[in-house]
């Protein structure tokens, strides 16, 4: 049997690319420490399923918290990071929302990661007037959720058309279409966006199967898809579920392209797949192939709470949040407040990004971002080629 061939779209620009959480939600005293320093929240899975993107994110905003100070800090402040575990649950995205609500030296806070967790937090954060800016959260139906809800990843529904013209139409001439998605807000809405545009693009759409997210055993809906025949198939799903159906794909025996939006892009994921079960699979955003994001990348895997591995987007998408918030509390000058800090990061337009090109924020408080195709080559993600 052949190897698969799996391509993942990814938002990709040019480049492509702690303080632990108190467990008391007391605002701390003012003190002179205090007005010397300016505090950035960050909510990330830093245990559970999707920990090592809680590595990406603590990383990646270390890293521009060390880059803002080492250049004298915000308007002469020193900013520090507050770090608290969301565990990836939408349960605990809102605790930990309402804690650095609570905390009043927390000016705004980056995170949280999944688009479920963020929109699930966002009531809290809205409600107490703290900017949750998210890094890797790209549902439409988020970052309109409030005046104070933001995205850098840009969002679904701009990347759907892409995938289904660069990938479906132009690399693998798709004419039936089999779909397994996670049964999530981003995981629906892409499931739905996809589905609809290759219809339009006059693709077949033979099969479209949810699963719960935490879901191990897909053998039932990869089951079901197979026998509606599809000629590939879309994962709408993260990665540590998305390995899981690669294997289980090969274990059925079953050879069918696949391909994803960019969602499959931690490093555990190829090592999940291994190189018997893909010969090529896909990336989002962060490639090493520009100087700039090669300089990103070997300070991130220098760092001692990296592991030694390599960044994805979410290490990039975290890293130019910090420096988003940095850029609006410094826009406030004197009268830093979250509400002025909201005031400005709306207004930011044209910013240089790390993880690729400039971003600009929309009145609805995301971006748009500009995408490419990338896959894996020789166990790193690179810049697809034919």
């Amino acid at each position: 049997m052949k190897k698969w061939v799996a391509l993942v779209l990814g938002v990709c620009l040019i480049s492509a690319m702690c303080l632990t959480g108190c467990s008391d939600p007391a605002a701390p005293e003012a003190s002179e420490t205090d007005s010397d320093t300016i505090t950035f929240g960050l909510a990330a899975p830093i245990t559970g399923n999707f920990a090592e993107s809680g590595v990406m994110m603590s990383v990646g905003a270390k890293l521009a918290v060390e880059d803002i100070n080492a250049d004298g800090g915000i308007n002469g402040k020193k900013v520090e990071l507050m770090v608290m575990d969301s565990k990836s649950d939408t349960k605990e995205s809102p605790e930990v929302a309402r804690k650095f609500v609570q905390e009043e030296k927390v000016v705004g806070v980056v995170g949280d990661c999944m688009s479920s967790q963020s929109m699930a937090a966002a009531p809290v954060y809205e409600d107490g007037g703290l900017v949750q800016l998210s890094p890797c959260s790209s549902a439409t139906g988020f970052p309109v959720m409030g005046d104070y809800q933001f995205s850098v990843a840009g969002i679904a529904t701009d990347e759907s058309p892409f995938y289904v013209d660069s990938v479906l139409v132009d690399t693998f001439e798709v004419e039936k279409l089999g779909i397994i998605y996670a049964n999530t807000d981003w995981g629906t809405e892409v499931a739905e966006t996809i589905r609809d545009l290759a219809v339009e693009a006059g693709i077949e759409v033979v099969a479209y199967e949810p699963y719960m997210e935490g879901d191990k055993d897909f053998s039932a809906a990869l089951s079901k898809i197979r026998q509606a025949d599809p000629d590939h198939l879309l994962l709408a799903c993260q990665y540590t579920e998305g390995a899981l159906i690669v294997n289980q794909v090969g274990q059925m025996g079953w050879d069918i392209m696949m391909s994803t939006q960019g969602s499959l892009t931690q490093p555990s994921f190829c090592k999940l797949v291994g190189d018997a079960n893909v010969a090529g699979m896909a990336s989002a955003v962060f490639t090493e192939d520009v100087p700039e994001a090669y300089a990103f990348a070997q300070r991130f895997k220098e760092h001692p709470e990296s592991g030694g591995i390599d960044p994805s987007m979410r290490a990039s998408f975290s890293y130019d949040a910090v420096m988003l918030l940095a850029e609006a509390a410094k826009m406030c000058g004197d009268d830093l407040t979250r509400a002025n800090l909201r005031d400005n990061l709306i207004t930011i337009q044209d910013f240089p990004a790390v993880s690729g090109g400039t971003i600009s924020f929309q009145p609805e408080g995301y971006a748009h971002r500009q995408y490419t195709v990338v896959s894996i080559q020789d166990g790193v993600w690179r810049p697809y080629k034919k």
